[in-house]
């Protein structure tokens, strides 16, 4: 984050690989600005790590707490009774918030109170919870633990003595989503930290005449991913889709917007009454976000998972000879690496990618965040001065990589966040180069772009596509009139907010989908 002329502003990632520029006023004197689109989940604290919906706690420096004592007279005997005494204390905060009543705020400690104003964090709870409907109940299920400690029961001692920190969390629930507020307390007691993201509710698998649904377990013993695997009934060993998810932390149907639009689960069912099997899980830090750390790759958040759902698939009735991948912006442009790297992959398929790095990307959708922003000539020069001096780092790094010095880079440098990545991401990133990949490829490729796209554009990226794999007979190209990023009729207005009204993925992109599948 850079700070200038008063105001704070973050360069950040949203989900769908979209980016955003947002400016707030820091001080209580002006308004802040609150035209946030609408799918941002607001970030309430500092150095926001790889993903929209993983944040730092915003710890301070030092723990403040004298010996044996928690702030308001917090009494404690056991960890049990911490843990409950900041889990109520949380939910009474909820409560509040909900009635409109922030004093959540007087309880922030020193560093948070320098950091976000009460007008601020009403600024940004409007922005969480607008377009969700209405409460739809007062009872809140809630969560603790120690940041650094597995403490509980009749452990006796105080904050300072299971780790410094309690983290708690709470579910508010709303008509299309549940929103959670994350509270961290340190070892005064004070709010050292607040987050808000969402939550969707649990579905039931579906059962259908023409597919059957099953919930199943992915990657890791201790940390399994929740999928779907959906089978369509009467065909022995179908071909399979394998889904990968475009950026940031996103649930197995790829649900976005406020009104929850699930292009994962409405493709997977349309193909699986065409015959088609698929296979789509919550990525890793949508489902466990607690694991995140400062030093996530592109492995940890997609490719571990990825290999491990291709394990799980060649243990199922499928045909193993027909393995696809099918891969949604982000997902699209590791599509070709993928393939490349699992042999047992028969096929690949681009959903809005691109054969350019996701900085680029990141670089043109700030670019055209600053130009619709309405700023002053001063505020956006000011804001294109640090996107290029944070853009040029990231170039650096990737070229420092790709010339085979990644093993020189020190700590310092890979962990500076750069456009809210840490430096690790962005160097596990430039380690891929998807476009010689996708060159090298002799399976089939399909390749499928909405013109409406606002995030991934159809005349650089798709274009990039046509020039770079130009000639080669494996690959197929579509291009589909009026579609946006999610593959869903646009209504024109290019922004986020298009993805907030009811819609499903077009039929014309399944039907291309399933032709092309059977043609192979």
């Amino acid at each position: 984050m850079a700070h200038d002329d008063g105001k704070r502003i973050n360069v950040k990632i949203l989900g769908v690989g979209m980016a955003f520029v947002v400016v707030t006023a820091c001080g209580e004197d002006r308004e802040p600005k609150e035209e946030l689109p609408t799918g941002y989940i607001p970030q309430i604290s500092e150095n926001p790590k790889p993903t929209d919906s993983i944040a730092d706690l915003d710890l301070p420096d030092e723990n403040v707490q004298n010996e044996g004592e928690i702030s308001n007279s917090a009494p404690y005997k056991t960890a049990a009774e911490i843990l409950d005494y900041f889990q109520e204390k949380t939910l009474a905060y909820a409560g509040e918030m909900l009635e409109g009543d922030f004093s959540i705020c007087d309880e922030f400690s020193g560093q948070m109170k320098e950091e976000l104003s009460e007008r601020e964090m009403k600024a940004a709870w409007k922005q969480a919870v607008q377009g969700l409907g209405k409460p739809v109940s007062t009872e809140m299920l809630a969560e603790s633990s120690f940041l650094n400690s597995s403490a509980s029961g009749d452990t006796q001692g105080s904050i300072e003595d299971f780790g410094g920190y309690v983290i708690t969390s709470a579910q508010i629930p709303y008509e299309t989503k549940i929103v959670i507020l994350s509270v961290t307390y340190d070892s005064a007691g004070a709010v050292a930290g607040i987050y808000l993201t969402y939550m969707l509710p649990e579905t039931a698998p579906e059962e259908t005449e023409d597919y059957t649904e099953y919930e199943v377990n992915i990657g890791e013993k201790d940390y399994p991913l929740s999928g779907l695997l959906t089978l369509p009934n009467k065909v022995e060993n179908p071909p399979v889709i394998l889904f990968v998810h475009g950026s940031g932390q996103s649930d197995k149907n790829e649900t976005i917007g406020a009104a929850g639009n699930t292009p994962f689960a409405d493709i997977a069912r349309a193909l699986a009454k065409k015959g088609i099997a698929s296979l789509r899980y919550n990525k890793r830090y949508y489902q466990y976000p607690e694991l995140a750390a400062d030093n996530i790759t592109i492995q940890d958040e997609v490719l571990d998972d990825v290999s491990a759902a291709i394990q799980f698939l060649e243990g199922q009735k499928i045909d193993k000879d027909q393995i696809y991948v099918l891969g949604h912006s982000l997902g699209g442009m590791l599509a070709p690496y993928i393939a490349e790297k699992n042999p047992k992959v028969s096929g690949m398929i681009s959903l809005a990618g691109s054969p350019r790095g996701l900085w680029e990307i990141v670089y043109d959708q700030n670019i055209a965040a600053i130009e619709m922003a309405e700023l002053s000539e001063n505020e956006e020069q000011n804001l294109r001065q640090m996107l290029q001096e944070e853009y040029e780092k990231v170039l650096s790094l990737v070229a420092d990589v790709r010339a085979g010095a990644a093993d020189t880079l020190n700590k310092e440098r890979l962990s500076e966040a750069l456009f809210g990545v840490s430096g690790y991401y962005w160097a596990s990133l430039a380690e891929i180069d998807s476009a010689k990949a996708a060159k090298n490829l002799e399976i089939p490729i399909l390749i499928l772009q909405g013109d409406a796209d606002f995030q991934v554009y159809p005349d650089r990226d798709y274009a990039a596509w046509q020039v770079l794999l130009e000639g080669k007979s494996n690959v197929t190209f579509q291009l589909f009139e009026g579609l946006n990023h999610l593959f869903m009729l646009s209504d024109g207005t290019m922004n986020v907010t298009e993805y907030d009204t009811k819609a499903q993925v077009a039929p014309e992109v399944i039907d291309a989908i399933a032709a092309w599948m059977e043609g192979q």
